[in-house]
């Protein structure tokens, strides 16, 4: 979590305790195997509670080069977490088992990372 440490330390508390409330601080993210387009952590809070956290960071992505040369042709192609939100919400509607987005925190320009916070269940 060496890279992702800043968001720890800042606007993940701060994303966390908005999101949930007061009573959830974050305290431990450990990074998951997996993930050749995002990267996965498990976050637990102060109070036991445990979440997803998706990150959608061009520059950690596996594909890189090969989307940063591709052309988007449909509304669901391409890459970050837009896509993901749009496929959650489609698959929820259907009625469909689907872990809860929580809280979805787009990047807003391109260079930045895409956020969602989703439910965990073990």
């Amino acid at each position: 979590m060496d890279d992702w440490n800043h968001i720890l330390q800042g606007k993940l508390r701060v994303w966390v305790e908005q999101i949930f409330g007061r009573d959830y601080r974050p305290e431990e993210a450990v990074q998951l195997r997996g993930g050749a387009q995002k990267v996965v952590y498990l976050v637990r809070c102060s109070n036991g509670f445990r979440f997803i956290l998706y990150v959608w960071d061009l520059r950690l992505n596996y594909f890189r080069e090969e989307l940063e040369q591709e052309e988007q042709s449909e509304p669901i192609s391409g890459y970050g977490g837009k896509q993901f939100q749009t496929v959650n919400a489609c698959l929820r509607n259907l009625q469909i088992r689907t872990p809860e987005l929580y809280h979805f925190e787009p990047g807003g320009l391109e260079d930045q990372a895409d956020f969602a916070f989703v439910e965990y269940k073990c």
